[in-house]
């Protein structure tokens, strides 16, 4: 084929600058007729979406105007019936007499407002007096022409079973008003507001007010463009109103009218429509609107012209301009290789140059090759742009793809020095002879453990870990550890130390991580140190921690935590109050960046729950909703002062609460404990003292001696001590003095005097008379 086209050319003698026009004049006219037929039906297309979308748009602005007046309308009537006017009709004998409470009445119902062209008529009947009163006038129940029609808005109660309801009624509308019963004749042929009176277990009237049809045809219409049409049906499917009875056949096909409208497109009357519908929230009915798809493209036909006869002209101007953009690299080249070569161009251009540049094949080969053979160095470049934070997201892909890195969740960096004492490290020289000598020398198969090749940088030998799964990056960094550290050791003499940064998840942050473990590796016996000794396998790696810094004592007092933690012991609210006051005093003196203040207030919450947790306080029951909220909560309070409080009345208060219940609960245990404390130290002990030794607050100590014993704590101690001192000196040959210093009185004659007042007697006539 390629031989067929190639001698068809020489016959006709046609240049490359000929084909290349002739080529694109053929390719730029298949354009134009695809380009043509997508038009037409890209426009026809469109044509239909604006259609539906008028349509819909239509429908939906219909039903909200004219619900929006309906509503207005019974909102109008629900109000109006609980005024005075209303309820004395409902609940009086009317009379011909009574003719300023009628009067009223009959304002309020014919809706003397803005919205009285809503409102064709009403009637209100008053069963339990027999009277009917509507825009007609006045006159007894038995005088109605058609009272029967009443009888279903009022008893069918398994249909309508609110106190005011809709109902479309199909009686047949009044047409001779020169009839003599044309007074006493019930208009309610169209929509009618039902509202029964008043709104109890028996309802004994009803007011039926009968909308104008003609202004809710107006209210429709003019949400309908030209050539709109447009079908109101009942859920029922009767029809309520339509523009077309051809339309109104069209939707009594065995289809529901849903399903025709989901079909597209609808032929009638020789037109195309779109139909859309909404449905009526207050009514329930169905607003089928169908808009003409000519009048929706009549916008798009000038448009599409314009844009075709600029297309065409663009596309000429096009093969002009691609035909010099095409040869003229060409027609260049052909010259450059005609001088280069000292050779004669052919009349095919392509011809000559396939056959001056064959020897690309060749090169592009040794390129390959070439790239191959430095892979490892041009990894290693890679890596330490990584380090520096110089690669751009279309190199990372380009790298990636090209050297078939493999992806990953979590990434750390590691970096190595030697461990070298103070006078070797001076020598920059031997270090670096040593390290590059390490790395030259290393295995593959503990290079191989890091995600890319360790390089040597700024006197260190760095390293990438990647991983899909933290604990396995853990693992694989300590075993690079270990491998590395009896390979330095067998190699150099030497051991080493290793920095790790903490996990990251976005490559991005590589270079962060890179700093990390500088920072772990400077800092190791600062605060950035955690050793994970396991027998001393991970001797000298240390692990950057970011959460360590802070709780640099120069910014963070931790006596605030202590604080608030004692008073949550002691039950002491106010300390608790005063401790939280001095936290936020602290971070306001500090001037922290809002980042700091969170941590800081983290670490604050975190205190007062961990104590909470010593307390034996159920966290789960006290904050069902779990920590994860309370902390969100807490971070959103954002203001200083609402945070403060946010503390106070969300986990001091209800820990305090939660834990004085906890407590009452075990009082019987706590006064044993009270009463082992005081028994331990032979009633030399305070009320604070033995508060503290509880963790509770003395309050709560003199409460639990006032609820089981009926006595205060000093009171309890000195009938301790008086007890005390009966039993050894009935039981015991031990002397008073002796006892004395047994209950650890200062001297005898203070023991004497206590005995004595409490008893009435010495210690020694004590012991004559009961001995």
């Amino acid at each position: 084929m390629k031989v067929t086209v190639k001698h068809a050319i020489r016959k006709i003698q046609l240049s490359y600058k000929q084909v290349v026009c002739i080529c694109l004049m053929a390719v730029v006219l298949i354009l134009l007729c695809v380009f043509g037929i997508y038009s037409f039906y890209d426009y026809s297309r469109e044509c239909r979406n604006v259609a539906e979308r008028e349509a819909k748009n239509t429908s939906l602005k219909m039903v909200a105007q004219v619900d929006e007046r309906l509503n207005n309308l019974r909102q109008y009537y629900v109000t109006k019936v609980m005024e005075d006017d209303i309820k004395w009709v409902i609940d009086n004998q009317m009379d011909y007499s009574d003719y300023v409470e009628i009067k009223e009445a009959q304002d309020a119902f014919a809706c003397k407002t803005y919205l009285d062209d809503y409102v064709k008529g009403y009637t209100f009947v008053n069963y339990k007096t027999g009277w009917i009163l509507n825009s007609k006038g006045m006159f007894p129940m038995e005088e109605a022409v058609n009272e029967e029609l009443l009888t279903p808005y009022f008893t069918d109660t398994d249909v309508k079973k609110d106190k005011y309801y809709w109902v479309y009624d199909t009686s047949e509308p009044i047409r001779n008003m020169i009839d003599r019963n044309y007074r006493t004749t019930l208009e309610l042929d169209g929509l009618n507001y039902v509202m029964r009176l008043p709104y109890v277990h028996n309802p004994s009237a009803m007011l039926i007010v009968n909308i104008n049809m003609e202004s809710w045809k107006n209210w429709i219409h003019q949400c309908l463009e030209e050539d709109d049409q447009i079908v109101v049906m009942a859920p029922d499917g009767q029809v309520i109103y339509t523009t077309s009875e051809a339309l109104v056949s069209l939707l009594g096909t065995n289809e529901s009218a849903e399903q025709l409208i989901a079909r597209g497109k609808i032929h009638f009357e020789g037109k195309e429509y779109m139909g859309q519908y909404a449905a009526s929230g207050i009514l329930g009915w169905q607003y089928y609107v169908f808009h003409n798809i000519d009048m929706a493209g009549r916008g798009l036909s000038a448009p599409l012209i314009l844009w075709l006869l600029a297309f065409v002209f663009m596309t000429c101007l096009m093969i002009v301009l691609a035909t010099y953009a095409i040869y003229h690299p060409i027609s260049a080249l052909v010259k450059d290789v005609a001088i280069e070569d000292g050779t004669k161009p052919v009349r095919n251009e392509l011809e000559f140059l396939a056959g001056s540049f064959q020897s690309l094949k060749d090169d592009k080969k040794a390129l390959q090759d070439m790239m191959s053979q430095s892979r490892d160095k041009l990894l290693e470049l890679f890596e330490l742009r990584l380090l520096k934070g110089e690669v751009r997201s279309e190199e990372w892909e380009e790298y990636t793809e090209d050297f078939h890195l493999r992806k990953w969740n979590y990434f750390a960096t590691v970096v190595l020095v030697l461990h070298l004492s103070e006078e070797e490290i001076q020598n920059d020289i031997k270090e670096d002879v040593i390290c590059l000598k390490l790395l030259e020398e290393m295995p593959e198969a503990i290079k191989k453990l890091a995600w890319m090749p360790p390089i040597y940088n700024s006197c260190t030998i760095s390293a990438i870990f990647a991983e899909n799964d933290e604990n396995i990056l853990l693992s694989r960094i300590s075993e690079y550890y270990q491998a590395v550290s009896e390979y330095a050791q067998k190699m150099s003499g030497y051991k080493i130390l290793m920095g790790v940064s903490s996990n990251h998840i976005d490559r991005k942050h590589i270079q962060a991580a890179y700093r990390e473990s500088i920072k772990a590796l400077t800092y190791s016996t600062g605060p950035f140190e955690e050793h994970m000794n396991r027998e001393d396998e991970l001797e000298h790696c240390y692990f950057y921690l970011s959460s360590t810094t802070t709780h640099d004592s120069g910014n963070y007092d931790i006596t605030i935590e202590k604080e608030v933690q004692t008073g949550i012991k002691t039950l002491d609210k106010n300390l608790c109050y005063k401790a939280t006051d001095n936290f936020y005093f602290r971070l306001k003196e500090m001037n922290f960046s809002q980042h700091e203040a969170n941590v800081y207030t983290l670490q604050f919450a975190n205190a007062i729950l961990l104590t909470a947790v010593e307390a034996k306080v159920n966290l789960e029951k006290l904050f069902p909703q779990g920590i994860r909220i309370l902390y969100g909560e807490l971070l959103d309070a954002f203001e200083p002062n609402r945070t403060r409080q946010y503390i106070k009345s969300h986990l001091i208060d209800p820990i305090l609460d939660a834990r004085g219940e906890l407590l009452d609960q075990t009082s019987y245990s706590m006064m044993e404990e009270i009463e082992k404390l005081i028994a331990e130290s032979k009633g030399n002990i305070t009320l604070t003292e033995c508060a503290d030794s509880l963790q509770v607050h003395p309050t709560y100590i003199w409460k639990i001696l006032k609820m089981n014993r009926g006595k205060s704590f000093s009171d309890y101690v000195e009938e301790y001590k008086l007890e005390e001192a009966k039993r050894l000196l009935l039981n015991s040959s031990m002397s008073v003095a002796e006892i004395a210093a047994e209950l650890n009185y200062t001297n005898s004659q203070n023991f004497i005097r206590f005995f004595s007042k409490s008893m009435g007697i010495t210690p020694g006539k004590f012991r004559k008379i009961n001995g």
